[in-house]
């Protein structure tokens, strides 16, 4: 589980309503539901498989740059670099239209032991 932040992320014009981030359906294990979740200073919606994004609405005024946060995302079972994308809306109008790579890092492998039972 992790959170991603898009620090000084320019959202095109200013007066973005709500910013969508959409991640890969087929990647990307069920990121779950909810509403009125925070997501940094903002809050956000969550929806889960099989359409798998978060509807950020702000809760104060956009400039043209923000920092956006989306939280509890379910990471794959492997590493590697998954894409997302991204939707600036001002009321129903898409403003901007995006996508990123995030690479995603193996966890190191500990050392590991065994204890073996009596039969």
């Amino acid at each position: 589980m992790t959170s991603f932040t898009l620090n000084s992320y320019s959202l095109g014009p200013s007066g973005v309503t709500a910013v969508m981030l959409m991640l890969d359906q087929a990647a990307f294990p069920n990121i779950g539901r909810g509403n009125n979740i925070a997501c940094g200073a903002h809050t956000c919606s969550k929806f889960d498989l099989p359409i798998q994004y978060f509807v950020l609405y702000p809760t104060s005024t956009l400039g043209t740059t923000a920092t956006l946060t989306f939280p509890n995302i379910t990471t794959p079972a492997y590493s590697g670099s998954y894409i997302f994308n991204v939707r600036t809306f001002e009321s129903s109008y898409t403003q901007k239209k995006t996508y990123f790579y995030v690479t995603i890092n193996p966890d190191v492998i500990t050392s590991c032991s065994y204890t073996f039972s009596a039969l």
